[in-house]
């Protein structure tokens, strides 16, 4: 899937290909991507990619496992790596969600200390590095 999104940097518009895919090069691969809802913006997991068809109109669709469950009582950054730490929900939380909403991709790592919880990468680019630090400063101090 392609994702075009206009740089905070230097409002350009880039490009992301995101995957979705149970056999990507002999391997599972379903990237992570930063999800506008209606209140905020969150991160999530892509399952599924499809299309709905309704009266010959075509509406694209992504089933999404939202990462937005809290970490502890306050938001969380890993004193090591320097890393703002994400907590998946429930595979069962899944949800449908518009490809419009998907803002740009996101690049997590999995937490292999406690299960459920990954590591936000912020220094893809400097685009990834000012949206995720204005987000977390937008954040309230605890998470409910």
């Amino acid at each position: 899937m392609k994702v075009d999104y206009e740089s905070i940097v230097d409002w350009r518009q880039y490009t992301n290909y995101l995957r979705c895919n149970p056999w990507f090069y002999n391997h599972p691969r379903y990237d992570c991507v930063l999800l506008q809802t209606v209140d905020s913006r969150i991160f999530a997991r892509l399952i599924m990619l499809f299309i709905c068809t309704i009266d010959q109109v075509d509406y694209p669709f992504a089933l999404v496992q939202p990462y937005d469950a809290p970490v502890g009582r306050r938001r969380h950054k890993d004193k090591d790596l320097g890393l703002w730490q994400i907590q998946a929900k429930s595979r069962s939380d899944a949800g449908f969600v518009p490809l419009r909403s998907i803002v740009r991709g996101a690049a997590m790592a999995p937490d292999y200390e406690v299960s459920g919880d990954f590591f936000l990468i912020d220094t893809v680019n400097s685009d990834w590095f000012l949206r995720t630090k204005k987000m977390w400063s937008e954040l309230p101090a605890k998470h409910t």
